[in-house]
């Protein structure tokens, strides 16, 4: 029996190896393939989400303090997305405070085409993410992207915009677009040469714009800044950090205040929002009075 078999092999010596490494191959491949479709059940498990979870990632907690936020939070921004995001702009822009709508978007027009149809020109998923809780006024950051499967674009541009929620008699409202709040100041400056009136300040996630009013009192000529050095217009916060306002803005001419007349100014300065470095006085540095004194002007905050 042996010998036969021996025969029979040494006879059929090629067929025998081919038949024995096709079995293995075989057996290679199904196992690499049963492998590579565990793999991939788990990926999309883990992959994909139902409409909602992927339009609606959320983070509840600041960044900052970890401290978990009012889940009313997540409703209110939810709903202004999804109707941004479905074309219904009037159910939208009832959901802004009456300081952003007063500010940035006093009709639904313009709303409609200065946010709406700029930003959710096609179907879009957003993610947001609390970042700083300050008293009553909570900021996200929202990343807004391309709904690859509702509109098949797989471009991953996002857009990033901040979002805070306030409250309006007791409401919860949102400021958009990096608009964060406005603050009342009322603080007058006042001598015999030239009077500075500080109104206001709008707050915004990565500036500050002043509404100041000027009056000269005396001089032929006043001017504001020599333009000599963009530094010479600040705000000065509690740790002496200074923040430089955006000179390119105005020109020098509208920084020049005959005798007489009052002047209305929106400085914007280059001031991030951080809570905890409020701003304490502003400075005008370099002022020119008849074309030859120089003074300054120091106003606390």
């Amino acid at each position: 029996m042996d010998n036969k078999f021996i025969r029979f092999y040494n006879q059929n010596r090629q067929l025998f190896w081919i038949i024995v490494c096709t079995i293995i191959a075989v057996i290679v491949l199904i196992h690499i393939l049963n492998s590579f479709i565990k793999s991939n059940n788990i990926a999309t498990k883990n992959t994909i989400k139902t409409p909602e979870e992927k339009k609606q990632i959320e983070k509840n907690y600041s960044v900052v303090t970890g401290k978990q936020l009012d889940t009313n939070n997540s409703n209110i921004l939810n709903e202004f997305l999804d109707y941004c995001n479905n074309g219904k702009t009037d159910l939208a822009y009832n959901l802004l405070s009456n300081e952003c709508k007063e500010i940035l978007y006093p009709s639904v027009e313009s709303f409609k085409e200065n946010y709406c149809d700029k930003i959710f020109n096609a179907k879009k998923t957003y993610t947001y993410q609390a970042i700083i809780s300050n008293n009553n006024y909570y900021t996200y950051q929202i990343n807004i992207s391309n709904d690859m499967l509702a509109t098949g674009n797989i471009s991953k541009s996002s857009i990033i915009d901040y979002y805070t929620i306030i409250e309006n008699d007791n409401v919860k409202k949102l400021n958009i677009n990096k608009f964060i709040c406005k603050k009342n100041i009322e603080k007058i400056y006042q001598n015999e040469q030239i009077d500075v009136e500080l109104a206001y300040k709008l707050v915004y996630y990565d500036y500050e714009i002043y509404s100041i009013k000027f009056k000269n009192n005396k001089y032929s000529k006043v001017a504001l800044d020599s333009f000599k050095s963009p530094r010479n217009i600040y705000i000065e916060d509690e740790k002496g950090n200074k923040y430089f306002w955006a000179n390119y803005e105005y020109g020098e001419d509208e920084l020049v205040l005959n005798k007489g007349i009052e002047k209305n100014l929106n400085l914007k300065f280059n001031k991030e929002y951080k809570p905890s470095m409020k701003a304490k006085k502003i400075v005008f540095q370099n002022v020119i009075l008849n074309n030859q004194e120089e003074t300054s002007i120091e106003i606390n905050i």
